[in-house]
């Protein structure tokens, strides 16, 4: 049986910056500077709901005449969207800005770049994987051109685009990428920066999936000797990472503490839930699922499909992951008709995902394979398990069910 999680491995960087050089005292200005500072301390409080009911006012107060301290507030917005989960508002507030600076920046500026590499973050967290390679290669190409193969920013569209291939199972494009990425980090940042630590993460990441398991070990101890002693999103996301590769190789206790260790960070950023905190649920569910406590495992793995619902449409992988492993868990305690029922919405997502991407999901067959022996175990026949798995392949996406 196979059990899989889908895990962010990058955080946003969403920096806001208050001490602006302004060209005259200007009223606009003025007003501009106290806007940025007041969403300055709100974002270094974490209190992101706050900062954002600061942009939308702003930008719903601000002059007609006023296009450029409009485009910043709404620049700001759309990355605050983001980084608390509302990806449908973020997507139209990108996108808006993306036209508005190539309009009158070009299409070859370094700040159309920078847009192009947060839709691209965007893309990848809500599974449109072509839109977001092709975000990440056309700001790739204009950094090179504008700033630089040496430039930090060109680097963070190197780690970028390497999460891209990783999660596309591409792993030898990746490899090479993080390791650009990490050169130039060093180099220009220093080796305990905590962008360094997230390039270790990542490049922990793509070692555990490609079974190296000792080196990602490194790569994540490495990491959290960077972020020692600091509770940020980046930390929790290094704990839960860290604690997936032990429940892979069977350190179980350890696992356990660093899952742990992930969701009191998470719960202290996100008081409403994120899909951080649902991917690290879904894993303890997995523990608990490993010790035979059964209804503690099958309480983390709702509290997950339920975060999840609130931020992702119902055709998305993380979705599929939390249905999966509820399948397995009806499975593995003998609830037959409730594990084909979510093998079936499983299925369904990751056959959406294959049409949407033009390519199959590295999961599909893993997951049809339990399927198949599950019908089995049912009594199914071979003609009805050939029939069940054709009606999957052929359901419209508007037919899937789901329980939300």
């Amino acid at each position: 049986m196979v059990k899989y999680c889908n895990i962010r491995l990058f955080t946003l960087s969403f920096l806001i910056v208050s001490a602006l050089n302004l060209t005259g005292c200007t009223e606009e200005n003025v007003k501009f500077k106290q806007i940025m500072d007041k969403a300055a301390i709100a974002e270094n409080n974490n209190d992101i709901e706050t900062v954002i009911k600061i942009f939308e006012s702003a930008i719903d107060n601000i002059s007609k005449d006023d296009k450029e301290h409009e485009v910043t507030y709404l620049e700001h917005l759309s990355c605050a969207y983001f980084k608390i989960g509302r990806y449908d508002k973020a997507e139209p507030a990108m996108t808006k800005v993306l036209n508005l600076k190539t309009a009158k920046l070009g299409n070859e500026h370094q700040d159309v770049a920078c847009i192009l590499d947060n839709l691209g973050q965007l893309y990848m967290t809500t599974d449109n994987m072509d839109k977001a390679e092709q975000n990440f290669i056309r700001a790739k190409e204009i950094r090179e051109k504008t700033i630089g193969k040496q430039h930090q920013d060109y680097a963070t569209t190197c780690n970028n685009l390497a999460e891209l291939y990783r999660k596309t199972n591409r792993p030898i494009k990746a490899e090479p990428l993080y390791r650009q990425a990490l050169d130039i980090y060093i180099k220009n940042l220093s080796e305990n920066h905590p962008w360094v630590a997230t390039t270790y993460t990542n490049m922990a990441e793509l070692h555990r999936q490609t079974n190296r398991p000792k080196i990602a070990e490194e790569y994540y101890i490495k990491a959290l000797a960077i972020l020692e002693n600091n509770s940020t999103l980046q930390t929790a996301v290094t704990y839960n990472n860290l604690g997936e590769l032990y429940r892979e190789t069977y350190r179980i206790e350890e696992a356990e503490t660093n899952y742990i260790q992930a969701l009191e960070i998470f719960k202290e950023s996100y008081k409403d839930g994120h899909p951080d905190m649902a991917s690290t649920y879904n894993n303890l569910g997995l523990i608990y699922n490993l010790k035979g406590n059964y209804s503690k495992a099958e309480q983390m793995h709702l509290k997950a499909l339920d975060i999840d619902y609130k931020y992702f449409d119902k055709f998305h992988t993380n979705i599929a992951r939390d249905c999966n492993n509820l399948a397995l868990l009806y499975w593995k305690t003998n609830k037959l008709t409730q594990a084909k029922e979510y093998f079936e919405k499983t299925l369904s997502i990751l056959e959406n995902y294959s049409r949407s991407n033009n390519i199959q999901h590295p999961q599909y067959e893993p997951t049809i394979r339990d399927f198949t022996k599950l019908l089995s175990e049912m009594k199914f026949t071979k003609e009805q398990i050939k029939k069940e798995i054709e009606k999957l392949k052929k359901q419209d996406i508007g037919e899937i069910q789901t329980t939300e």
